[in-house]
């Protein structure tokens, strides 16, 4: 995976949680989500971590609490080494 994989799959799950209309000609959107995207492959690059879970759900409550989060809905591995 690298950063341009990750910034397209937040700027998806943005759409899917925004609408399309709002976030598709962003070019703000784009900027941040690409920002994002690269700090995070270059902190997992630096500390050799490339397990990355995937979440299609958006915000979500934890089980235990109730509490909103952000946490994935799953522990599915993306595949693949960083580029």
């Amino acid at each position: 995976m690298n950063a341009t994989t990750l910034a397209a799959a937040m700027k998806t799950q943005l759409e899917a949680t925004l609408g399309a209309g709002r976030v598709a000609s962003s070019p703000e959107v784009d900027a941040i989500c690409t920002a994002l995207a690269n700090a995070i492959v270059s902190h997992l690059s630096a500390n050799a971590d490339v397990r990355i879970t995937t979440s299609t759900a958006g915000l979500q409550r934890d089980p235990s609490s109730g509490d909103p989060t952000l946490a994935p809905s799953s522990a599915v591995v993306i595949a693949g080494a960083l580029e």
